[in-house]
């Protein structure tokens, strides 16, 4: 699945109320949720550890063009469904997070014992390794992932 399918698949579901901001940490917790599951990514992509959080740079162009604004469905060129687990795991993480601010998504996401936090350095944008998501996954399963 490509990251950009991913991403309208999310906004989507949210009736076209994402951020940028919300939307890479929803795509982030998908993919570590994912690659722990079943092994493997949901989506091509690399996550930096930035300063903002989680960030994929394959979604990018909706940064430029929207920043903290919400992303309408017209940035999506074509309507393509994912596969049935991929549709799992993102549909899982919608519902686990769809009730969840910003604020409290950052709180999820933003802590030293995550993939980004052990990424994460003041003066680089370093590559968050799947392997690390697939780790953090293990870690929190049985506390505020595992619902499905």
């Amino acid at each position: 699945m490509q990251a950009m399918q991913a991403a309208r698949y999310l906004c989507a579901c949210s009736d076209w109320t994402l951020t940028t901001m919300r939307l890479h940490k929803l795509l982030y917790i998908a993919q570590m949720v994912h690659l722990g599951r079943h092994g493997q990514p949901l989506m091509a992509g690399r996550f930096l550890a930035k300063a903002g959080g989680p960030y994929l740079v394959e979604i990018d162009p909706l940064n430029r063009y929207f920043g903290a604004k919400i992303i309408p469905s017209y940035m999506f060129s074509s309507k393509i469904d994912p596969d049935l687990m991929e549709k799992d795991t993102l549909d899982q993480v919608w519902s686990l997070c769809a009730p969840l601010t910003g604020a409290q998504l950052v709180a999820m996401t933003h802590r030293d014992d995550t993939a980004w936090g052990q990424a994460y350095t003041s003066s680089f944008e370093n590559v968050i390794a799947p392997r690390a998501m697939a780790d953090e996954y293990h870690r929190r399963s049985n506390k505020d992932l595992d619902h499905g």
